[in-house]
């Protein structure tokens, strides 16, 4: 009984390997990503709520480097992406008053990365 078990697994495994080795070339599957929306769109209803019509989407995170790493600038504030300049601005001296002065630069990189975004 587990002989012949086997037996069957051996030669469904042996069909398979030769089917895969000696199949036809160009039958697969090909996939055409040239035509789909680049990662940057979105999908969004129209202002009359029927149609459907694709917007370039903004990031909203600012990205910046500092000694060779790379930060979200938003983030280093503790602020969600996109926060308006008073909220980065209160953000920017009470980080600057709570840390140790050798980080100030680091905080000046951050409000500097964020000012140029807008």
């Amino acid at each position: 009984m587990i002989e012949n078990f086997f037996v069957v697994n051996a030669v469904v495994l042996a069909l398979l390997a030769v089917y895969m080795l000696w199949r036809p070339k160009g039958q697969g599957v090909r996939l055409n990503f040239s035509k789909s929306p680049k990662a940057s769109e979105l999908l969004s209803l129209g202002q009359d709520g029927e149609g459907i019509e694709l917007r370039k989407a903004k990031s909203l995170n600012v990205i910046f480097n500092y000694n060779g790493h790379s930060w979200d600038a938003y983030e280093v504030f503790g602020l969600p992406a996109g926060a308006s300049w008073e909220e980065v601005e209160r953000a920017y001296n009470a980080s600057c008053k709570d840390s140790d002065p050798s980080s100030r630069d680091f905080f000046d990189t951050a409000l500097r990365a964020i000012r140029q975004s807008q």
